[in-house]
């Protein structure tokens, strides 16, 4: 599944498996979970190398100096940082590599707690 997201021109954020090993590598075999974490803290790094491997299915010559150029010209134009963690956030979760998109990670609730004496 895609996530679009419209930077220089509309594009559409994907990962699959070999995506996410690709970003994990590229980031010193950083864990997605640790990942998702520097996104949301708006980690530079995270969040331009996670663009670069997202849309490099559609455009397999995107190099990374490319995608943070376009990352650039993108936020120095007046885009949204949010808007761009937010795409690759749900680009993560439409993967369907992680769970019920959306959902609950396909887990039954937990039950509750017990105390014994």
């Amino acid at each position: 599944m895609y996530t679009e997201i419209t930077l220089d021109k509309p594009r559409r954020l994907r990962f699959d498996l070999s995506a996410i090993q690709e970003l994990e590598a590229a980031l010193g075999s950083v864990p997605l979970g640790l990942v998702r974490a520097q996104i949301r803290q708006l980690g530079m790094t995270a969040i331009a190398l996670s663009l670069w491997v997202g849309l490099k299915h559609e455009d397999r010559a995107l190099t990374r100096p490319l995608a943070n150029r376009i990352l650039e010209t993108y936020l120095t134009g007046g885009g949204s940082l949010v808007e761009v963690t937010q795409a690759i956030l749900d680009a993560f979760d439409a993967s369907g590599l992680f769970g019920v998109p959306g959902g609950s990670e396909g887990n039954a609730p937990a039950e509750p707690a017990t105390t014994s004496r």
